[in-house]
């Protein structure tokens, strides 16, 4: 039992000093309508973006992407292709389709005037390019990004450790009770 205790104290410790629950934030960058130019009357002009994925602030990786797209031209699913990010902001992104259309993050594609995303929950302007493979065009458009805190998964996995060695230490404890056998007195 004492063994037990102590691996789960050496647990606790290293997953609390390494797995900070604020150290993960979700962006949401909100769907944003691209304006495009096809020579092919008949077709709409409209494409809808949007993408959402998690942000280690502690380690500066992004992960758990998912692209939307609506509209004539995206084929299948985006993947990112191309990412700048570190700690503190997220600098630049490319995703890309299998048809080779491009859905980019770039605070530079106005000499810099918006701002990169910084790893502090709140609203922020985006610098958007959607770039169509087929003839089809290209915009920019000022979207919206939505960064807020998001729960780690491995802090509800350590309050169920801690509870279940809670229930054990209590349950041995109880235990010799329940068998102890009482002698008569007298």
């Amino acid at each position: 039992m004492k063994l037990l205790l102590g691996m789960f104290a050496v647990m606790l410790v290293a997953g609390v000093s390494t797995c900070r629950a604020d150290s993960f934030l979700s962006v949401n960058m909100l769907p944003t309508t691209f304006e495009l130019e096809p020579d092919r009357p008949g077709i709409s002009a409209f494409e809808t973006v949007g993408a959402t994925f998690t942000w280690d602030i502690t380690t500066g990786v992004l992960s758990d992407f998912q692209v939307t797209a609506q509209g004539p031209w995206a084929v299948g699913m985006f993947s990112p292709t191309f990412i700048t990010v570190d700690s503190t902001t997220i600098r630049f992104m490319d995703f890309g389709d299998a048809a080779g259309n491009v859905f980019q993050f770039n605070p530079g594609n106005h000499g810099g005037m918006i701002p990169p995303i910084p790893a502090i929950p709140g609203i922020y302007s985006t610098d958007l390019w959607f770039g169509c493979s087929a003839r089809c065009g290209q915009d920019f458009m000022i979207g919206t990004a939505t960064v807020t805190a998001a729960a780690e998964p491995a802090t509800g996995l350590f309050v169920g450790l801690g509870l279940a060695v809670f229930g054990l230490m209590r349950r041995r404890r109880k235990k010799p009770l329940e068998n102890a056998v009482w002698e008569k007195l007298g």
